[in-house]
């Protein structure tokens, strides 16, 4: 290749930012800006390898730099406004994702962008109505369906297909919604994967609960569950506070796994650990590949926990190829149990979760399956944590019985599980003053 070919670098950075080999990535890029210091692409490509690799700061003012050539061009602000939204600041975000957005209005991806940070603010009236642009990104269009969407009419005496989206988190998050629209006088008929099925027969008020295969149903509405809360007009003070169980395993689920876990912890506590989400490897969406590797950990990195005493560790982790069976005996020794070959489905893990005193997890659905049960869960949040969570605070306006651990430095846990550790330490001492005045 020609030396001075910025074209070909630009080439090779962009096929080794797909390959997450950012090192060499921002090598080739630098050397195409070298060769032409004038080039969009280049230093688009770059501001991007940047802020992947943490160093915001510096994305920020390659990008800005090409600002006043480029006014009117989408990607700087949106990229300006991603690497602000990476560093924990969706605040300094917001009105370069506001600027992408009045660019490139019909790009739906952009203005899911600003309906993040906009719910992560806490703006949820604007945010939820932004959060309705996702249903025109490519990977959640749907099948047109035979009935109309429900937009928040009258639902009395209304047939109403909800339907999952997304992964198993945001269905576990927003099926809360089905008691509220069932006592609107909604007949409701809940599509969900087939791991959800059983469980989500639990809840109050729903007529029929189908998977997406059989959801060709002639009913008289349809909604997908995450717009729910723009129909309603969900506000956090209204959600906040507000905080149930509204999700239940079967009682003989409950029952035999119950003597399972007593039989293996007697009278330790028992603490539930998950350290990754789902790898996403069938997934060619950078973005998506990198969110759940910014959200993961490895089981060795909770090492810190094996030194607390008194407590039965407790794996809810779905299995990858990546993972060693063994690894969990080997850390905790006796004080490890891995049922997690015996689950069917989610039913059976809320069934263990139901006699575990406290989950520990990333941000995956098990953190939700956790809070929709009303089981104590520390949620351990990426420094750019999900909308959800909102910011600066530990409590979940979601969930009651969580808490959440925010990640203070991008990519560092360390210090964050050093800190869990410690509390869980003094959770177990106080624990067992408790038993011991019981007595």
């Amino acid at each position: 290749m020609n030396p001075n070919d910025a074209g070909g670098w630009n080439r090779l950075g962009l096929i080794a930012l797909r390959q997450h080999a950012f090192c060499r990535a921002q090598r080739y890029l630098r050397r195409a800006i070298g060769c032409a210091p004038g080039m969009l692409e280049a230093h688009v490509n770059l501001g991007l390898v940047l802020t992947y690799q943490g160093q915001f700061d510096e994305a920020v003012q390659i990008l800005q730099s090409m600002a006043g050539a480029y006014p009117r061009h989408p990607a700087l602000p949106t990229n300006i406004g991603l690497a602000y939204m990476l560093g924990g600041r969706p605040q300094q975000a917001l009105p370069y994702l506001r600027q992408a957005v009045a660019l490139a209005p019909d790009d739906a991806r952009l203005s899911f962008n600003l309906a993040c940070a906009l719910l992560a603010l806490g703006q949820w009236e604007e945010g939820w109505q932004w959060y309705e642009t996702r249903l025109k990104m490519p990977a959640l269009v749907s099948e047109p369906r035979a009935m109309p969407m429900w937009r928040g009419e009258s639902l009395e005496n209304k047939r109403l297909l909800l339907s999952a989206e997304q992964g198993f988190g945001d269905t576990l998050q927003f099926m809360r919604y089905v008691p509220v629209l069932a006592k609107r006088g909604a007949q409701i008929y809940l599509s969900v994967p087939p791991p959800l099925v059983r469980l989500a027969r639990t809840l109050e008020g729903v007529h029929e609960v189908i998977t997406p295969a059989c959801s060709a149903l002639a009913l008289d509405l349809h909604c997908p569950l995450p717009s729910v809360p723009q129909r309603l007009g969900v506000r956090v003070e209204e959600v906040a506070g507000r905080n149930h169980r509204y999700l239940r395993p079967e009682q003989t689920d409950i029952d035999t796994w119950g003597a399972r876990l007593n039989t293996r912890a007697g009278k330790k506590l028992r603490v539930g650990l998950v350290w990754h989400g789902s790898a996403r490897g069938d997934s060619h969406d950078v973005d998506l590949i990198l969110t759940d590797k910014r959200r993961s950990l490895s089981l060795a990195q909770f090492a810190p926990l094996a030194t607390v005493a008194g407590v039965m560790f407790v794996s809810l982790q779905k299995r990858t190829s990546s993972d060693a069976p063994e690894a969990g005996a080997e850390m905790f020794g006796a004080n490890w149990f891995d049922p997690m070959e015996e689950m069917k489905d989610f039913s059976d893990t809320a069934a263990v979760i139901d006699h575990l005193d406290l989950v520990i997890s990333v941000d995956t659905a098990v953190a939700h399956l956790a809070g929709a049960l009303n089981r104590p869960v520390w949620l351990l949040s990426r420094l750019d944590g999900c909308w959800r969570w909102l910011l600066e605070r530990e409590d979940s306006v979601w969930y009651g019985s969580m808490r959440v651990f925010r990640q203070q430095k991008y990519g560092d846990w360390t210090a964050l599980i050093e800190r869990i550790a410690a509390m869980l330490k003094a959770w177990v001492r106080e624990s067992s003053l408790r038993t011991r005045t019981k007595s």
